[in-house]
């Protein structure tokens, strides 16, 4: 964390802020020197400005013990006139400090600083933070910076760049989907300021991220974006081919989906047989091969990766009722635990996890097993409202009210209304003694 630069001046500076404050605190050398943990020869020589080197570790705990803000070395880097390289090199020294706004503002300073060609400046501190491994919050901070320093001086390219690498970071959470999914459309307003490739990067990252939230048909009209592209990437257009293909399967277009995984076929990325295989089988059960999609969903079931288990399990689940195989529907059933054991984490998940306890509720219904059924459908609707199909909701609310009228678990109301009113109740006066 040490500043390579001339640091005669500032140390001169920053020691007699230092001295000043520590004197009016009332504090000794010694004093300071505990409460800070820096030695107090340290503490001396900085107050006398007779230090060679301005380093962060040793000035910031003195800093923070005299009640300093961080804020102030900005404005003593800003009273000696320090040069962007000198900026640069004290942005660096101050990442291990986990101080965001301080850095941020020393990147807005920097930004600022008089140059001629002031683009150099944001396109080096764009390329540092694109190429550096700073955790996600602190680079959400130095874009933020970039941007609205590229809005006021009309950089269009930066701001876009910028937009760009937010959205990335924001969708790295599926737990924030919809957030995400909203700055990445503010992101689609500046797309003409990207590269072919990054505009490439952006329509494959936002068509996964429309698919994930249960929005289908933009999922293929980003899809077609990067699959039309004359900018070749195929690890970008087969993640889109993929996309649209499992977009039409869930649109109920099976004729469409079965086209989009014969171009997936070509697919070389380590899950691409996975994926084809999953598709195969679930294509399988739709389009009247349900014996043999049984036997490949099995297969998948028992081979693939826990994120896909409520998937595949749902589909099995489906086939099996269809076959009225309730023995297979109740060994799967019995395995729920396994299969909901990947943690919901997108509007897709909760869709497929409502579903199957939707399905659940029917295999008990058939069992003749209401009381069981109900707590499945109590389930399924509980999901289902999370993502707002409220439809679905009172669907399987509606649902549920019948079957617990016709097992006799609640009386019903209609029954009820033609059952003649009890007789009046008979008061007497009290008699007077």
């Amino acid at each position: 964390m040490k500043l390579n630069m001339p640091p005669e001046t500032l140390l001169r500076e920053i020691g007699s802020v230092m001295k000043q404050k520590r004197q009016e605190l009332q504090l000794s050398i010694v004093e300071l020197a505990e409460l800070s943990g820096v030695h107090q020869d340290i503490v001396l020589q900085l107050e006398e400005g007779l230090g060679t080197e301005l380093d962060l570790a040793t000035i910031f705990p003195i800093m923070t013990s005299l009640k300093l803000p961080p804020t102030m070395i900005i404005s003593i880097f800003n009273d000696t006139k320090q040069q962007p390289e000198q900026w640069f090199s004290l942005l660096i020294a101050t990442i291990p400090l986990h101080e965001y706004e301080l850095t941020a503002s020393i990147a807005a300073q920097l930004l600022e600083s008089p140059n001629l060609y002031n683009i150099f400046n944001v396109k080096r501190l764009y390329d540092m933070i694109t190429t550096t491994s700073w955790d996600d919050r602190l680079q959400l901070c130095l874009y933020e910076t970039i941007i609205q320093y590229c809005t006021t001086h009309h950089i269009r390219i930066f701001i876009a760049k910028s937009l760009l690498q937010q959205y990335l970071i924001k969708c790295k959470d599926d737990t924030q989907l919809d957030i995400a999914f909203e700055f990445g459309q503010q992101v689609l307003e500046h797309v003409k300021s990207l590269s072919a490739p990054e505009k490439i990067l952006l329509y494959a990252k936002m068509s996964i991220h429309a698919f994930k939230r249960l929005q289908f048909n933009d999922c293929i009209a980003l899809c077609s974006h990067v699959i039309n592209s004359k900018e070749k990437n195929e690890l970008h257009q087969m993640e889109a081919i993929y996309a649209a293909c499992r977009s039409f399967y869930f649109l109920g277009k099976y004729k469409f989906a079965k086209r989009f995984l014969h171009m997936y076929n070509t697919s070389s990325s380590p899950d691409a047989e996975q994926n084809k295989n999953i598709m195969t089988a679930m294509l399988y059960g739709k389009t009247g091969q349900t014996k043999t999609a049984i036997i490949e969903l099995e297969t998948c079931l028992a081979t693939t990766s826990p994120s896909n288990y409520v998937h595949l399990a749902t589909e099995l689940l489906e086939l099996y009722l269809k076959q009225n195989d309730l023995q297979a529907a109740a060994d799967l059933i019995q395995d729920e635990d396994r299969i909901m054991e990947y943690p919901i984490s997108s509007p897709l998940q909760d869709y497929r996890t409502a579903h199957f306890h939707k399905l659940k509720g029917d295999f008990f219904i058939r069992k003749k097993m209401a009381r069981e059924a109900v707590p499945a459908y109590i389930y399924s609707s509980l999901h289902y409202s999370k993502i707002n199909m409220y439809g679905k909701v009172f669907e399987i609310v509606n649902m549920t009210m019948k079957y617990m009228i016709e097992f006799k678990l609640v009386e019903d109301p209609k029954e009820k209304a033609k059952q003649p009113p009890p007789p009046p109740h008979m008061c007497f006066p009290s008699p007077e003694w």
